[in-house]
């Protein structure tokens, strides 16, 4: 039978403090002690209990790799909130290269969360939260932009993501860039950064060989989707993955860069990241496919070939693995488009801005202003709608041919493109008109004129975005 205690309220005290282990959030747990004297008092009974509770709710059951994330100290940490409250938190050794990796430190136990320390695990749990989401969306289920992973998925993505992140403080890029800069060639120098090298690589397999197999297989996973988010971003905002260590440069950054990129649709925080590191390319190249590959071989494991088979090793099943492309067969599971995913097509190889210039009709990819249109279209990285608006209003303007295809086809990107080829010039006519612009005179050769690519005053004189009447 349950203890009433102290309080005034109609509810004992062991329910009240289950109210407190289910709250969503420090600031719900925070308005919720202030409701009344007798919930203050119930709430400093057990404190520590009910914070590490409510962390639990924010972390999920990776909360022990979380806890080892935010308690980590650098050698060069000088941050004193770093190291608030927590001394004695994670029992690792500190080396030159962070700590010598102990999964004993992935613990719950430990000194009480300080208010720093809540506000870093509210941060480092957003980041978790919003990659799953991505990672869901991209190859769990590409209805939906909030995560349908299961639980036991879940844990997986954001166990190893937790560690990724810990893996990029313990080798930082600061680390990367003692390569002498001395013409001469010392040979002392020389010899001191082979030691270095050598030592980084040897610190990197010590801190992944601490894991059971099948965890560093879903960290390798899950570092290669975080790359491929990497590379989109730079797809999105430049056209090209330029230089070609841009993923090893991003996992350096951190998978807080990376989805500052994503959302932002912009290299700017990976190279923002990147300069203040001043990486060398000989050091960062293969920064966690080196160890990983080492490690896996040491041990005779097959090392996962790096397509969709990759993310079974976090994902137990897929919706729409079986899906094929509405119009012509292909069987392309997740990787099919249709409205729902549109928007993720702007950092796709097959529709950068650069790209997608190719699919207008005839010449009309080589004109001087039709091209800088559609670039002033497509361009703003602000405006993630941009390309989910422009594939929607390409089916509001579809020719007759294409009646019986519609929004809502699951559609291969061979198939987009196709589409997209046949009404794109279609699409920026209306975009002219929905600007105000006055349309002159269509050309007699239409977008098959020559002229205007290499006359900007007959460019801007005709409409070469119709059909030719000549030639």
């Amino acid at each position: 039978m349950s203890i009433r205690g102290s309080n005034s309220l109609p509810l004992s005290d062991d329910v009240i403090e289950q109210i407190f282990h289910c709250l969503p959030s420090f600031s719900s747990l925070q308005s919720t002690i202030r409701v009344c004297k007798d919930f203050y008092k119930i709430f400093n009974a057990h404190p520590r209990t009910i914070v590490r509770r409510v962390a639990y709710n924010i972390a999920g059951p990776a909360l022990p790799q979380a806890m080892r994330l935010l308690r980590y100290r650098s050698e060069d940490d000088t941050d004193s909130s770093s190291s608030e409250g927590s001394a004695h938190a994670d029992d690792e050794v500190l080396s030159d290269y962070g700590p010598v990796s102990n999964s004993a430190a992935e613990t719950t136990n430990g000194p009480p969360l300080t208010q720093s320390e809540t506000k870093k695990l509210i941060n480092i749990a957003r980041v978790a939260s919003k990659l799953e989401d991505l990672f869901s969306f991209r190859h769990k289920d590409r209805s939906l932009k909030t995560s349908k992973l299961s639980s036991m998925e879940s844990w997986r993505f954001r166990r190893a993501i937790y560690r990724l992140m810990l893996f990029s403080r313990v080798f930082p890029g600061s680390k990367y860039h003692f390569l002498s800069d001395d013409e001469d060639g010392n040979d002392d120098d020389t010899d001191a950064n082979f030691k270095r090298i050598r030592e980084d690589r040897q610190a990197k397999r010590d801190f992944i060989e601490d894991f059971f197999t099948e965890e560093i297989i879903e960290m390798y996973a899950v570092a290669h989707f975080l790359v491929e988010i990497a590379e989109w971003a730079s797809l999105a905002h430049v056209g090209s993955i330029d230089p070609a260590y841009f993923g090893d440069v991003a996992l350096c950054a951190g998978p807080e860069a990376i989805l500052a990129s994503y959302e932002e649709g912009s290299v700017v925080p990976i190279q923002d990241a990147a300069e203040e590191m001043d990486l060398v390319e000989e050091l960062i190249t293969e920064y966690i496919e080196h160890p990983f590959r080492t490690v896996l071989e040491s041990t005779k494991t097959v090392i996962p070939a790096k397509d969709k088979t990759l993310w079974n090793k976090i994902l137990s099943d897929v919706e729409g693995e079986d899906d094929v492309c509405k119009r012509c067969g292909a069987a392309e599971g997740l990787n099919l488009w249709s409205e729902s995913n549109w928007e993720y097509l702007r950092g796709m190889p097959s529709f950068t801005i650069n790209q997608i210039r190719q699919y207008l009709k005839g010449l009309l990819p080589q004109s001087i202003t039709e091209t800088a249109f559609l670039r002033a279209q497509l361009e703003p990285i602000n405006q993630p709608s941009l390309y989910t608006d422009m594939v929607a209003e390409l089916f509001d303007v579809k020719r007759p041919e294409f009646d019986d295809w519609d929004k809502e086809d699951l559609l291969c990107t061979s198939c987009l493109t196709i589409f997209v080829g046949e009404h794109l010039h279609l699409w920026l006519l209306e975009r002219k008109r929905a600007a105000g612009r006055q349309i002159p005179e269509d050309c007699w050769y239409g977008y098959n004129c020559r002229t205007q690519t290499h006359r900007r005053e007959h460019a801007e004189k005709l409409n070469h975005l119709s059909l030719p009447t000549r030639g």
